[in-house]
């Protein structure tokens, strides 16, 4: 069973994995990891951003909410540096944890 400060893409402890450290930008999730992919993690946070997008990070009490009565995905759109395939898949790994209410 792995530990709470595991990565749970690969299975090593989280600070060390090459999964967090993305772009070689090593980051400090908050614990635990939900899921994580390419670009984007699921945290007890939320939505955090991996490497050196890392500043970009979605509370979970805003997963189920769009800003400006647009969607996530739409508003993710506009931005040039966003893997949109992982973020998406980050968004529905975290809209099954946090469903709009």
């Amino acid at each position: 069973m792995p530990y709470e400060d595991d990565c749970v893409k690969c299975g090593r402890f989280a600070e060390s994995c090459e999964c967090i450290q993305a772009d070689g930008y090593p980051r400090h999730l908050s614990r635990p990891v939900h899921w994580c992919g390419r670009q984007w993690a699921v945290t007890a946070f939320g939505l955090e951003g991996l490497g050196k997008h890392g500043y970009y990070n979605i509370a979970k009490g805003a997963i189920g909410y769009a800003p400006s009565s647009h969607s996530w995905v739409h508003h993710m759109e506009e931005k040039n540096w966003v893997d949109l395939d992982d973020f998406k898949a980050a968004l529905e790994e975290a809209k099954k944890l946090w469903p709009a209410k």
